[in-house]
């Protein structure tokens, strides 16, 4: 009998720690899932806004092609280097 009441007690303490522990498991991985998604909609966002800059050519540059972010959080992925850029009418930043 006291190896049944054991065996009980074990299964509540899994149930009671693994229970809310997958739950914050599944929270946690729709909030990354949103954050990826709401990354990828301003990096839209931006390309259109600069799209609609007439007779130009928008070039995403950095010093290497590995990824940056910007001051908003959202991460950029570099088309080149700044040593592989053509030459520039007018280099700005947005």
């Amino acid at each position: 009998m006291r190896i049944n009441r054991h065996k009980r007690q074990v299964l509540l303490f899994l149930a009671a720690v693994l229970m809310p522990a997958s739950a914050l498991i599944g929270l946690t991985g729709r909030i990354v899932y949103q954050d990826r998604e709401l990354a990828a909609k301003r990096a839209i966002d931006q390309r259109q806004a600069a799209s609609r800059i007439h007779d130009s050519t928008i070039h995403v540059i950095a010093k290497t092609n590995l990824p940056v972010g910007d001051v908003q959080g959202l991460i950029l992925a570099p088309e080149m280097t700044i040593a592989e850029a053509p030459q520039l009418d007018r280099p700005t930043a947005l």
